[in-house]
């Protein structure tokens, strides 16, 4: 990214709802934060104490799950530049996946505020420029089992989407099979996919470039 003179602030990564994730600069400091719902006690942030001077930089957050079971704690280190600016223990994640009726978004938020703070700020708009956003999927550390589970409450959740679509264009419910969680090789919990299915509903004015470990 590039910052101006004079600094930036805004959202610039952020995605799902109020339990969600987001990237942000704040009085011109780079923030992680990471909402495991929309209560205050549920919101973990990782903060610099230094904002950025204007120029271009490289921002990255490194998210390293404990890889013991599902929902379990995390450690989100924030590096400016590959330099450590900051570090948050987040002390317990979202079990599944973040909300799937809201938006992806890069350079702003469209939907749900991740920080109230900046709720009247809305769309929060990145004031820099973004040259480019990555997105490294690491190794999965689940078992067969835990992975199996986040494949059935994936299904639930694509049925109660369907359902709640097709009650919205008809204006009454609908029967019928509900989609089965799908298998990839390089992202088990199917991810990848449904996120490209709904962007094409919900369109984000980015998208992303996902590298996958090998």
């Amino acid at each position: 990214m590039t910052v101006p003179q004079g600094g930036a602030n805004g959202c610039w990564r952020r995605w799902a709802a109020a339990t969600a994730a987001a990237l942000l600069l704040q009085d011109g400091k780079p923030e992680f934060a990471y909402a495991y719902s929309n209560q205050p006690e549920h919101k973990f942030r990782a903060i610099s104490d230094q904002p950025l001077a204007p120029g271009n930089h490289i921002l990255r957050v490194k998210f390293e799950y404990s890889g013991r079971g599902i929902g379990k704690a995390a450690n989100a280190t924030l590096l400016v530049d590959e330099k450590p600016a900051a570090q948050g223990r987040i002390e317990r994640t979202v079990p599944d996946r973040f909300s799937l009726d809201e938006t992806f978004d890069v350079g702003e938020d469209t939907g749900t505020p991740v920080l109230e703070e900046y709720a009247d700020k809305m769309p929060f708009r990145f004031t820099g420029t973004l040259k480019r956003f990555v997105v490294v999927l690491g190794p999965l550390k689940l078992s067969a089992n835990e992975q199996r589970r986040l494949h059935e409450e994936l299904a639930k959740a694509m049925a109660a989407v369907r359902s709640n679509n097709q009650y919205k264009d008809s204006g009454s419910p609908t029967e019928g099979p509900g989609p089965t969680a799908e298998t990839h090789d390089r992202d088990p919990a199917g991810s990848i996919t449904d996120d490209n299915r709904l962007a094409r509903r919900w369109p984000v004015r980015f998208q992303p470039q996902f590298l996958f470990p090998r």
